[in-house]
């Protein structure tokens, strides 16, 4: 739907995800819905790879694994039916 011609994937870490518009394995698009207006494409990207002060222990971490697997399992597949 919004630019066809990039592979779509998803940058995540333990503080952000966005997804990322890539041409040749070269980022050229970030849609950061949360932080547009405070970050650039670049800085939306590096808070994908920091990480928090504070660790977050196994079960807090496997259920984030489990919630974004089920985001990625349905509604990934639902947004691009859409298009």
């Amino acid at each position: 739907m919004n630019y066809p011609d990039l592979d779509w994937r998803f940058l995540s870490g333990d503080l952000h995800t966005v997804p990322v518009g890539f041409k040749n394995e070269n980022p050229r698009l970030v849609m950061d819905i949360l932080l547009f207006d405070s970050l650039t494409a670049s800085e939306s990207i590096e808070l994908t790879q920091q990480k928090p002060a504070c660790e977050v222990d196994h079960v807090g971490a496997a259920q984030l694994k489990q919630l974004y697997s089920l985001f990625v399992k349905h509604k990934v597949p639902a947004t691009i039916a859409l298009s």
